[in-house]
C-alpha cells in the first residue's frame, strides 16, 4: 500500500504515512516539508519518533520532490536533512518550476513506475 500527497496532502503524507511504514509500504510527498526551520523539524521528529525509527529500519520506497521555484521550496532542505539524520533512505526529485499540476503530474509519472517493481 501507497500513500502519496501534493501540498497539504504531502503533509498528511509526512503525518500518517511516512510514519507508519506497517500501514504504507511506500510513500511520495510532493512539494512541502515539516517546517521552514530546523526547530519546526526537531519538533515534528519527536511527535514521531516511534514511527519514524519503523520507518528506517524497515526501508521502502519515500520519494521526496519539489519544484525550486515553488514557494514552499524553504521546507525542503530541512526536511531532507531530517530525513537523512534518521537514516530513512528517500528519492529526491527536484525540478523546475512551482507548486504547480504541471509538476506533480511529472512527479506521479516519475514515481509511478517505481511503486510497481
Amino acid at each position: 500500500r501507497a500513500m502519496v500527497g501534493l501540498s497539504m496532502g504531502g503533509f498528511h503524507t509526512l503525518n500518517f504515512g511516512l510514519p507508519r511504514p506497517d500501514v504504507f509500504g511506500a510513500v511520495g510527498v510532493f512539494s512541502i516539508g515539516v517546517g521552514t526551520t530546523a526547530e519546526a523539524a526537531q519538533a515534528w521528529r519527536q511527535r514521531h519518533a516511534e514511527g519514524l525509527k519503523q520507518r528506517a529500519a524497515s526501508g521502502g520506497l519515500v520519494f521526496y520532490a519539489y519544484g525550486r521555484s515553488d514557494f514552499v521550496y524553504g521546507m525542503a532542505a530541512p526536511t531532507r536533512q531530517l530525513l537523512d539524520e534518521l537514516g530513512i533512505r528517500h528519492t529526491w526529485h527536484e525540478t523546475e518550476g512551482g507548486h504547480s499540476w504541471d509538476n506533480w503530474r511529472r512527479y506521479l509519472a516519475a514515481l509511478a513506475p517505481q511503486l510497481f517493481r
